[in-house]
């Protein structure tokens, strides 16, 4: 497919990432969820007081998110609503556009490239999620840039897609296990001799666990303990793997959902 052609689909597909996403935020009357707490976050970080709830330190979230979204409660206070829903429409598009970027630097042919985008693009969870003050969108974001960087020869490939690893771990901590089996493909299966291949690994990890230091650092100080993801732990993995829950799947009528004092 010539290159012009390639480019002007690649963008078509970008352009309907933009405008399936907006249109839902449209639909939804631009009102924004935040279940997670992350707009209290960046007002906290945007009156400078850091991550902080409730007055006190927290780790409880990563921190990268709200700060991304700082600068914007910052700049619109309590109607960052507007602000919020571009950054999740170029964070929707960009991610669009690096996934048909990685694939055919991946060595995909541009049908596949192409097909890859679109689905990137009407992907219903990525979709569903740019309407919420979540972590899906920036997170899918920096994971795709990561494979796209990795696809870059050599050392500086390797160095520039762990910080982007590590920035998605920012945002999202369970990426973690995820950039783990990147690098063990890498160096099993990457370009190169395979000397090569373990050092570039080695630098991969390296510069992941770099971008993660300073928030460790932070964590140290504010609460006293080396915290390299979040004081969140378990608490996903436990919601759904537990006694009660078991029950009320077992027990409730069918298309119930487990809510109330029992989930409490």
């Amino acid at each position: 497919m010539p290159k012009v052609r390639m480019r002007s689909l690649t963008l078509a597909v970008v352009l309907l990432a933009v405008a399936v996403r907006g249109g839902l935020m449209a639909a939804s009357g631009w009102r924004f969820d935040d279940r997670d707490n992350y707009a209290p976050l960046a007002r906290a970080i945007a009156e400078g007081r850091g991550l902080e709830l409730r007055g006190r330190p927290t780790a409880y979230r990563p921190p990268l998110y709200p700060i991304m979204l700082a600068p914007i409660v910052a700049t619109l206070g309590d109607r960052a609503a507007p602000g919020i829903a571009i950054l999740h429409l170029l964070l929707g598009g960009g991610t669009t556009w690096l996934t048909a970027a990685a694939a055919r630097r991946m060595g995909l042919g541009d049908a596949r490239a192409l097909g890859s985008a679109f689905i990137t693009a009407c992907d219903p969870v990525l979709v569903a999620q740019s309407r919420s003050i979540m972590t899906e969108t920036p997170t899918a974001f920096f994971l795709i840039l990561s494979l796209y960087l990795l696809t870059w020869p050599g050392l500086p490939g390797a160095c520039c897609a762990g910080v982007a690893s590590g920035l998605a771990a920012l945002v999202r901590p369970s990426s973690l296990p995820g950039a783990g089996l990147v690098a063990l493909a890498y160096a099993v299966r990457g370009p190169g001799l395979a000397r090569a291949r373990l050092g570039w690994t080695a630098v991969f990890l390296a510069s992941s666990l770099v971008t993660l230091f300073p928030w460790a650092v932070r964590n140290r100080i504010m609460l006293g303990e080396f915290v390299w993801t979040t004081t969140h732990g378990g608490y996903t993995l436990a919601l759904a793997n537990n006694e009660t829950y078991y029950r009320n799947v077992l027990t409730a009528p069918p298309g119930t959902v487990w809510t109330g004092e029992e989930q409490k």
